[in-house]
């Protein structure tokens, strides 16, 4: 049983694989946050909640896709 797996039921991730995890965990816990705002509120405060929620994510996703897009160029020049 290797030292660094108290639990050899559970894969070892590697630190880029513990980062993504971490990153998807505080993507739903925000998710769950934001749906249980969004129920607090009236029926027409929601739709605008609602649109200000996908607004924020689209820009937050198109900047993770920057993101990729760059750690993958910089792959692709520390290789040549």
């Amino acid at each position: 049983m290797p030292l660094d797996n108290p639990n050899p039921t559970l894969p070892v991730l590697s630190p880029r694989q513990q980062a993504q995890k971490e990153a998807q965990d505080r993507i739903t816990a925000a998710r769950d946050q934001i749906l249980v705002a969004l129920s607090n509120l009236h029926p027409e405060e929601q739709l605008d909640a609602a649109q200000a929620t996908l607004n924020t994510l689209r820009v937050l996703n198109e900047r993770s896709i920057k993101k990729q897009q760059l750690e993958k160029l910089k792959a692709e020049l520390g290789d040549a």
